[in-house]
């Protein structure tokens, strides 16, 4: 699920901006022989909150990686799931039994490296933590994933993706761990303005993966799972900021509905593509103005390995987003479904 956050102040902007350019120098990471490498800090009491103002290069780490390629079967790039050889006990102990991380995990600060090179700094996420725009290991993803699979996720709209850090994908490329999975892309747009405003747009899905990939998709599984399963795009404003949702969509009963059906995914075969239109009601008036449209893309994610690999392909799990698109409404007609032209993708 996506998270909303509030405009971060100027501290955390910095921060945030430090942690972008810092890949640009080379910074000793002690003694390491990894490629790719998730560190922790040497001073284990130091918690996210403690570093807020401190450049990622000025962190001293600990000389070996919590999690290095060798642990990792192969890194999902457009979902950003790292997929272990094992499982992941070996790096959360006892987290079958309490579906949990331990508490001195939460808020604890750790550094992706590429070699010697600090490239982003994420933080453990607990209900308790505070919503920071970094990366981050969510408290309850960890138990309620496969256990050979750790999501680093990234869930703000409208910012830049700190996962996305080219060194860090050449790296996985280099350790031939990288998997570049799916992209999903906004093909075409209306908009029928209203009582409330409806949406209906063309999402095309293509496999960039090396093997066939079983996907998620809107067609079969119908509105309600879908719907349960994915968030409504967001529209933001150019000229107020304003963000627009679906709150007044029909909320989704979901109680009857398993966690996973495999009538629900279609195979798309390595290399193609295919189309899905989706329409969405409950949007609030969408007045003459520019503005941003982000669509998110997630799956059920509780598969276990035996049912996610089969023969003629596997399942492709996790969250993705299409690129932020603006478009122009230059004129609105009531009860006219518009056809809508991209200003940039």
């Amino acid at each position: 699920m996506l998270k909303r956050i509030a405009k971060p102040n100027l501290i955390t902007f910095l921060f945030v901006i430090s942690s972008i350019l810092s890949c640009e120098h080379m910074v000793d990471v002690e003694k390491t022989n990894s490629k790719f490498g998730i560190y922790f800090l040497k001073d284990s009491t130091i918690k996210i909150d403690d570093i807020i103002d401190v450049y990622i290069d000025k962190l001293n780490l600990k000389e070996e990686p919590w999690i290095s390629e060798k642990d990792i079967e192969f890194y999902d790039w457009s979902s950003h799931y790292i997929y272990f050889r094992t499982n992941k006990t070996n790096f959360f102990p006892n987290i079958e039994l309490y579906y949990q991380y331990s508490e001195n995990l939460a808020s604890k600060p750790f550094v992706i490296a590429s070699g010697k090179q600090k490239c982003y700094l994420g933080y453990f996420s607990a209900i308790q933590s505070k919503t920071i725009p970094l990366a981050y290991i969510d408290e309850m993803a960890v138990g309620y994933y496969p256990s050979d699979i750790l999501p680093i996720q990234w869930s703000f709209i409208f910012t830049e993706d700190l996962r996305n850090n080219e060194t860090i994908k050449n790296t996985l490329k280099e350790s031939g761990i990288y998997r570049r999975g799916i992209n999903i892309l906004l093909d075409s747009l209306w908009i029928n303005n209203k009582d409330t405003t409806t949406i209906t747009y063309n999402l095309k899905f293509k496999n960039h993966d090396i093997e066939n990939l079983y996907v998620f998709d809107p067609l079969k599984c119908g509105e309600k799972v879908y719907s349960y399963f994915n968030i409504a795009p967001s529209i933001k404003s150019l000229s107020t900021g304003k963000i627009y949702n679906a709150k007044l969509q029909t909320k989704v009963d979901y109680t009857d509905t398993p966690i996973w059906n495999s009538n629900w995914y279609t195979l798309i075969s390595s290399g193609e593509e295919i189309v899905r239109k989706i329409k969405l009601k409950g949007y609030e008036f969408l007045d003459v103005g520019d503005y941003l449209i982000e669509i998110p893309f997630s799956t059920p994610v509780r598969i276990d390995r035996n049912n996610r690999i089969i023969e003629d392909g596997k399942y492709w799990l996790g969250t993705t987003k299409t690129s932020a698109n603006q478009f122009t409404i230059n004129s609105v007609e009531l009860n006219h479904k518009q056809l809508i032209k991209f200003i940039r993708r």
